[in-house]
């Protein structure tokens, strides 16, 4: 993991990321400085997320496998890599703005 430097108390540490479940299946993954203890919101993620992430996996390892042998299939492939990739920018982007409110 990354070292990072807490915004609050300057103390560098390795990131130890945490979950915690917010409501049904909607999750909250974050960090915590273990000095003075700001927690840093990294993103949220519900099953719809994993799923879209689980298809990007899928999709990667497709176009790792036929990488400089199937040019028409590569180009589909990164389409369908793209698109996955802004589905789940937005996905998680809604679910910020719905449960991100609730922490503060």
């Amino acid at each position: 993991m990354s070292k990072v430097v807490c915004d609050n108390c300057n103390k560098e540490f390795k990131i130890k990321l945490k979950t915690q479940k917010v409501k049904d299946d909607v999750e909250r993954v974050y960090f915590t400085c273990p000095k003075c203890k700001t927690e840093y919101e990294c993103y949220y993620t519900n099953d719809k997320v994993k799923s879209l992430q689980r298809r990007l996996r899928g999709l990667n390892n497709e176009y790792d496998k036929d990488r400089g042998k199937n040019y028409r299939n590569n180009y589909e492939t990164l389409r369908q890599m793209t698109i996955a990739k802004n589905k789940i920018g937005k996905e998680m982007d809604i679910l910020k703005s719905i449960y991100g409110q609730l922490d503060t």
